[in-house]
């Protein structure tokens, strides 16, 4: 995950689930623990079907009723289940808002939007590019004067 983050032309959020014994002591236990792993983790890949449990028995499908997601088992609607695409925007908002336990957690990367990162929009809207366009010392060396006038009658 971190070297598809810093891999990434542009800005990237990265969860990492840490535990805190003294103030949420075992609060990521319901997909952390071993014997919970399959059933509660499902790992996202580009292009790859979201299947997940032993033997990817379970699969993540479209319910056309409730516009949600809904678990299927794979053998027998195995037609049915979704492939991940990374760069569809409602499928993240489904995979990031399933509620558990009902659901898996969804690890990886669950969406990429490509586009300009920062630096390099922000150094395209400069007019010279922010390449030098002369010396410092020739500006320090410019003078300007400002004269007051002075008071008549004094």
């Amino acid at each position: 995950m971190l070297e598809a983050a810093h891999g990434f032309e542009g800005a990237s959020f990265v969860e990492i689930f840490q535990n805190c014994i003294v103030y949420n002591d075992g609060v990521f236990n319901s997909f952390t623990d071993r014997d919970k792993q399959d059933d509660a983790q499902i790992r996202v890949e580009h292009g790859k079907p979201l299947v997940f449990g032993k033997n990817a028995a379970k699969g993540l499908a479209f319910d056309t009723k409730t516009l949600s997601l809904k678990v299927v088992d794979t053998a027998s609607q195995a037609g049915e289940v979704l492939v991940h695409d990374e760069t569809n925007r409602t499928l993240a908002q489904l995979l990031l808002t399933m509620p558990q336990p009902e659901f898996p957690m969804a690890l990886g990367v669950v969406l990429r939007q490509p586009g300009v990162s920062f630096e390099k929009a922000y150094y395209a809207a400069q007019p010279t590019g922010l390449k030098r366009t002369g010396k410092v010392a020739d500006a320090l060396r410019q003078t300007a004067v400002w004269r007051v006038p002075e008071k008549s009658g004094q």
